[in-house]
């Protein structure tokens, strides 16, 4: 499976390209979370299941569909699963070895920014907004969810985007 990177872009060529594989509807649009949310009403509207997986369904539907678009592979099932508990764990021994050591304020929020950005920071290409998570995003390098990770004073970017 695959998933889409640069994702609050316009792809080269100027659409996101959906393609429902059982009705054969297709959606377009320049932003990317206009064919997510359409593509959703779309299922929703002609009654066809939504299962726990879609919108890594949807990514990597979109991903196949839009020939421009830059998408990356993804861990799926039981190997992502396993590969994100692994990086949990190492992550919560590192922090309780630390003493349970937080950043400052100061730090958490540009850690927060260089992966959410703001109005003057691009929002990382990994980044991906999500309402799962307690309403924060995820970070579809390590898969961490931003609100925990970016506070441990022992975690680094995946990516070296968080200021030293």
């Amino acid at each position: 499976m695959q998933r889409p990177i640069k994702t609050g872009t316009v792809p080269p060529g100027g659409v996101w390209r959906y393609k429902d594989d059982e009705t054969g509807e297709v959606i377009t649009h320049p932003y990317l979370d206009q064919v997510k949310m359409r593509a959703h009403k779309h299922r929703i509207t002609n009654v066809l299941p939504i299962g726990t997986n879609w919108e890594e369904q949807l990514e990597d539907n979109i991903c196949r569909n839009t020939s421009t678009a830059t998408c990356v592979d993804i861990e799926t099932g039981v190997r992502r699963a396993l590969a994100l508990g692994k990086r949990f764990s190492t992550a919560m021994l590192n922090w309780a070895r630390s003493g349970f050591k937080l950043v400052d304020d100061e730090t958490l929020a540009a850690r927060r920014i260089a992966c959410e950005g703001d109005e003057t920071h691009e929002r990382c290409s990994a980044w991906q907004s999500t309402t799962r998570g307690f309403g924060f995003g995820r970070c579809g390098k390590c898969g961490c969810v931003g609100s925990l990770k970016t506070a441990l004073a022992t975690e680094k970017c995946p990516l070296g985007r968080w200021p030293l």
